[in-house]
Parts: C-alpha cells; sequence; structure tokens
C-alpha cells in the first residue's frame, strides 16, 4: 500500500481516464514532518520525565557506545554543529550524566564519558522512546513491516552518511563519517 499526500493543489495532474493524480511528496519532506510530529507531541513528556531532550538523548547514546570519545568526534558523529555540541554536553555534565577529561595524549582534547546516573538515565529513556516508537509503529504496521521499516531506515542512514560524508580536516578527514 502507497499513501501519498501532498498540501500543494498545483502538484496534482489529470491522468488519461480523466483523474487528479497526486505527486507522491518527497521522502525528506515526509521524514521532516515525522519528525517534527514526534518531537512535538513526545518531547515534552520526555524532558518531564527524564530532564533531557531528543538531541541530549542522542549525544547521551553516542557517548554510551563509545567511552572517552573525544568532543570533536562526538560533534563529527551527531552531524551537530560545534556550538549545539558544547551546549548540550554542557548541560548533560550539568545534569551529571556525562563527564569531561582532559586527553592523556594531548591536553588540547577534552574526552567524554556517561556516569552512572547518565547511564540510568539512558535505559529508562530508551524504554520509554522504543514503547512510544512499537505503539505508534504498531498502530499501522505488521510485525514483520515494523522489521522491514527498520531495516530500510538504517540502511538509508547508512547510505545518506557516506553520500554526505565529509573528508575534509573539518570532519576530521575521516571518510569512513
Amino acid at each position: 500500500m502507497c499513501i501519498y499526500f501532498n498540501m500543494n493543489p498545483k502538484s496534482s495532474r489529470i491522468s488519461a481516464s480523466g483523474r487528479k493524480q497526486q505527486k507522491p511528496e518527497l521522502f525528506t519532506i515526509l521524514l521532516d514532518e515525522l519528525t517534527s510530529l514526534i518531537k512535538r507531541h513526545s518531547e515534552p513528556r520526555f524532558i518531564e520525565q527524564f530532564g533531557i531532550g531528543m538531541k541530549e538523548y542522542r549525544m547521551l547514546r553516542v557517548i554510551y557506545r563509545e567511552p572517552g570519545l573525544s568532543q570533536g568526534a562526538l560533534q563529527r558523529a551527531l552531524w551537530f554543529e560545534k556550538t549545539s555540541t558544547s551546549r548540550l554536553l554542557s548541560s548533560l555534565v550539568k545534569k551529571g550524566f556525562v563527564t569531561r577529561t582532559i586527553g592523556t595524549e594531548d591536553a588540547r582534547v577534552t574526552n567524554v564519558s556517561v556516569t552512572d546516573a547518565g547511564a540510568k538515565i539512558l535505559d529508562g529513556a530508551y524504554a520509554a522512546a522504543r514503547g512510544e516508537a512499537d505503539r505508534l509503529l504498531k498502530g499501522v504496521l505488521s510485525d514483520a513491516e515494523i522489521d522491514t521499516f527498520y531495516r530500510v531506515t538504517n540502511h538509508l542512514l547508512e547510505h545518506v552518511r557516506y553520500e554526505y560524508r565529509d573528508d575534509s580536516p573539518e570532519r576530521g578527514g575521516d571518510p569512513a563519517l
């Protein structure tokens, strides 16, 4: 089943049978709208329950997966602006969820790690986020379709990361990003 949604009436056309046909919406627009709707309705509860927003949650997950990650590598992994990375990281440090340490090999490098309190928040936040995702997906998709959705979404994400990688020194010169 394929559903097309388009708010622009000029994008429809008349088929040979005389019926109006909608042009499919760009997937990027659909993803943006989906993300905006979910964040708008879920993030306030998430912040109230766990004290962190979605971007802080993403950051905490990356740091948890790679303890001791440098702040620069964290910024590149998340594709956040440097100022956003610094602001969000400072918030997580202030809340006691992350620690910053000076690099042992290079004092100019700051490494970050998740604290026990951060790991506890992350566990609870993951369970809540997964529950919300399951509720939304199971309302419209079968278990097999949900598996396909996650597989295709992850595949697309890896492809886009590859396509938009930046081998420049500003992104660390790492084509694997």
